[in-house]
């Protein structure tokens, strides 16, 4: 499944995603599937989920936590234990987006830990994963919770709001479907966005500054990479507009244009 009415949701799909999700939550009703609590981090807080305005980017659960292997001919392969001996000067790889950016980045620089499970390729090596996220993220949910809105890019059809698309992307992650558009109103999505993640960073620069940048061409820490990150999404989301608002958070950039701190107001 990717997309709706003719349009792709992009860089995200899924395949019987309704009907796992279905089997995952009874097993949960019927106590048989166990959801760990996300638990509190260094900062305090309750440790980060996909869900969270803390975290939340502008098209949230968007991709897997998984990392894979590139090898120097330029072809993939799994990030297994059997293949980086096999595979020699092979890179691991993946996209540090909500939900790498969750489990591998932010947890560990919290001192939180992500829900994992067996990875049936890898000798059983315990692995984090987007369903583990959703379900962790809908038994656990912050207040407000962040939820897919009309104005997430990817849940737009040619760049419209698109209250069926919005559904279509939502029932692939396991979040609530909006019976209205008030249900993924864009601007309370705006709205709770400013409110929470300048703050969250704010609180939270000081364990996120001594973790390095997954992309140092850009910022020069996980908190600076988390800071045009938010900006981008500000304006992706087009916040400014729907809130008469600026962002709360400004960068700070050096000559060649990286992120190496910022001012958060």
């Amino acid at each position: 499944m990717n997309g709706f009415a003719g349009t792709l949701f992009s860089q995200y799909s899924y395949c019987n995603a309704v009907g796992f999700f279905a089997a995952a939550n009874k097993a949960v009703a019927d106590k048989k599937l166990v959801v760990p609590a996300p638990g509190t981090g260094a900062d305090g807080f309750t440790c980060p989920t996909v869900r969270s305005f803390a975290v939340v980017d502008q098209d949230q659960s968007d991709n897997v936590p998984s990392s894979y292997l590139m090898t120097t001919a330029g072809t993939f392969a799994q990030n297994t234990a059997a293949n980086r001996t096999a595979l020699t000067g092979a890179k691991p790889i993946g996209n540090p987006s909500d939900n790498r950016l969750v489990d591998l980045l932010l947890d560990p620089a919290l001192s939180c830990h992500p829900w994992t499970a067996p990875d049936l390729a890898d000798a059983g090596a315990l692995v984090p994963g987007l369903a583990l996220n959703e379900l962790q993220a809908r038994s656990f949910p912050p207040s407000p919770v962040a939820l897919i809105p009309l104005n997430d890019p990817m849940a737009t059809v040619n760049g419209n709001p698109s209250l069926g698309k919005v559904d279509a992307y939502r029932a692939g992650v396991d979040q609530p479907l909006a019976a209205s558009i008030a249900d993924a109103s864009p601007t309370q999505y705006c709205a709770n966005f400013r409110a929470i993640h300048p703050t969250r960073l704010a609180a939270d620069k000081t364990f996120l500054a001594a973790r390095p940048s997954p992309f140092p061409d850009l910022a020069n820490s996980l908190f600076t990479f988390m800071v045009q990150r938010e900006n981008a999404s500000y304006i992706l989301l087009g916040c400014q507009e729907l809130l008469g608002q600026p962002d709360r958070i400004t960068a700070i950039t050096d000559a060649n244009g990286v992120v190496i701190d910022a001012v958060i107001k």
